[in-house]
């Protein structure tokens, strides 16, 4: 769950950043990354690795020019090759004000 709390409507731009850890034997290969709106953008892309043992910063960066007033939702997968949860899903908010 990552909130960006209270931004300003129109080309203001915030980032928030995470850790992804692989804490696997082998790596962790980045399969497909989604997420549904324009407003959003990620610096972890379908191809990635992470080495097993490493750790690498993913960016998100939120562009107000393309939200509307008032919470702003959105969700961000992750599709791995990790055989216990291929499959991660991330809830993102943020409240456009004015």
């Amino acid at each position: 769950f990552i909130k960006f709390g209270d931004v300003k409507y129109g080309k203001t731009t915030t980032d928030e950043s995470l850790v992804l850890v692989n804490e696997g034997g082998s790596d962790l290969i980045i399969r497909a990354v989604e997420w549904n709106t324009k407003a959003l953008d990620c610096s972890l892309k379908a191809g990635d690795r992470v080495k097993a043992g490493e750790r690498i910063v993913l960016k998100l960066r939120l562009n107000t020019a393309n939200c509307n007033y008032g919470v702003w939702v959105d969700r961000l997968k992750i599709i791995t090759n990790d055989p216990a949860r291929p499959m991660q899903t991330l809830r993102i908010t943020a409240i456009v004000v004015d």
